[in-house]
């Protein structure tokens, strides 16, 4: 799944320009929006994955104004774009806490780094971070954490296995489980981590997950004793 970007831009013009760089790299512009009282009426229906926003906005509400209503409520990475350079615009952008902020005119590599980062460093939702996007060669791709079997460490590699596909990451298993915010993939060994929820079966050091059989490491012995209840 494509991440989702709502752009929010008075010039629609613009905003066009933007969705056809990002389009063209993978991204989906979910919609473009000249107001924040818009804005906050999609982002309402249907949490996008981040926000663009420009400071100056049609309507009575400013972008660091909608920006500030939207983070009330949601955990989500926005990106302000803004040609006002002066000191109390840019300190007040900060106060909001942006994912970052991107000076007018850039260029699109400028914006697709920014865009890159903020979507695999932040996850947008609600009650808590439930999803992230993590990059498979030069896509990002979309995986819900409940959704992960196990991580196998090959190298600098890792797999991330679901039930529907196996991701390989060019990251690290030790990055990859400080990225996640997910308490119940717990490592089991060097080269394993599990997620609770979708052992089948545990024998002496052995976990089964899907009909894979993972063993617990020397060093992990206390691993079953502490995140299992065993009745």
């Amino acid at each position: 799944m494509k991440p989702e970007i709502l752009i929010v831009e008075d010039d629609l013009i613009i905003g066009q320009a933007i969705a056809r760089d990002l389009e063209a790299h993978g991204y989906t512009a979910a919609v473009i929006c000249e107001s924040g009282e818009d804005a906050l009426q999609v982002v309402e229906k249907n949490l996008p994955d981040l926000v663009l926003m420009d400071i100056k906005l049609q309507g009575k509400l400013d972008g660091i104004q909608v920006t500030e209503r939207i983070l009330k409520k949601y955990r989500v990475p926005i990106i302000y774009l803004t040609d006002m350079q002066d000191s109390i615009t840019l300190s007040k952008a900060k106060q909001s806490k942006p994912a970052n902020y991107l000076i007018k005119p850039f260029q699109t590599h400028q914006l697709l780094i920014a865009v890159d980062l903020a979507i695999f460093n932040g996850a947008s939702t609600v009650t808590g971070e439930r999803f992230g996007f993590f990059k498979e060669g030069a896509e990002l791709i979309k995986i819900i954490y409940e959704d992960i079997l196990y991580l196998k460490a090959e190298g600098s590699y890792c797999d991330v296995v679901t039930a529907q596909k196996t991701f390989t990451l060019t990251t690290p298993m030790n990055k990859i489980l400080q990225r996640i915010p997910y308490p119940d993939l717990i490592r089991v060994s060097r080269s394993y981590s599990v997620n609770k929820n979708h052992v089948e079966r545990i024998m002496g050091k052995l976990i089964t997950i899907r009909g894979v059989k993972i063993t617990v490491g020397e060093t992990y012995g206390d691993v079953i004793r502490e995140n299992f209840n065993v009745i």
